[in-house]
């Protein structure tokens, strides 16, 4: 039950306080008002980490399967679409292997590939592999979109290895750096610590 007032408001006399309080002792109760103070929302129920982030759905950490599952997707996509417009720009012939020709393919390969990566966390903090598998990247500390300069951090600390005249060592430094991510609970990679960025769901 809950009480309905139907009276005006007390006046500056003393008059009108006494008229006002003894209202206020005569209140009616209305029976078809109840109070729930239960409430509906799962969001209140889910089970959160030690900062306070949900262990499930969106904002939850996402989980390494998914983060492995996007990124094999964005390779397929920067591979396809970086190689096709680097061949464009630059139009090596099959008689043409001088290293300024591979230089210069390699180097608008690496720059069109850091346009998509970084730019797409930038603008949505998402690239399409992420999209497809719904997580997205946060700044760490207030859970926004990381800015153009993290987002840049974030990609160039594994693409860096494969720009070392380091054929083996390379490659496998940029597998080290993606699976540094699986001992921590944040599932931080060296690349996320850099920029200070999470991988949630979205």
């Amino acid at each position: 039950m809950s009480p309905r007032y139907e009276g005006g408001r007390p006046g500056d006399d003393d008059e009108s306080l006494e008229r006002w309080e003894d209202e206020l002792a005569d209140l009616e109760w209305d029976d078809d008002v109840e109070l729930d103070l239960t409430g509906d929302d799962e969001a209140l129920d889910a089970p959160l980490d030690d900062e306070g982030r949900p262990l499930a759905g969106p904002g939850a950490i996402a989980p390494v399967w998914q983060r492995a599952i996007a990124r094999l997707v964005d390779i397929f996509i920067v591979f396809n679409v970086a190689g096709f417009l680097a061949y464009v720009v630059v139009r090596p012939s099959p008689e043409d292997s001088s290293l300024l020709t591979t230089l210069a393919f390699a180097g608008v390969f690496w720059v069109i590939a850091g346009v998509y990566e970084a730019g797409m966390v930038a603008w949505k903090g998402q690239t399409l592999g992420k999209m497809l598998l719904r997580i997205r990247i946060v700044r760490r500390t207030d859970g926004g979109r990381p800015s153009p300069g993290e987002a840049a951090v974030r990609y160039a600390v594994p693409t860096v290895w494969l720009l070392l005249p380091l054929p083996v060592v390379g490659q496998l430094m940029w597998m080290v750096v993606y699976l540094s991510s699986i001992p921590n609970a944040r599932r931080q990679g060296w690349h996320d610590k850099a920029a200070s960025t999470l991988v949630v769901g979205a």
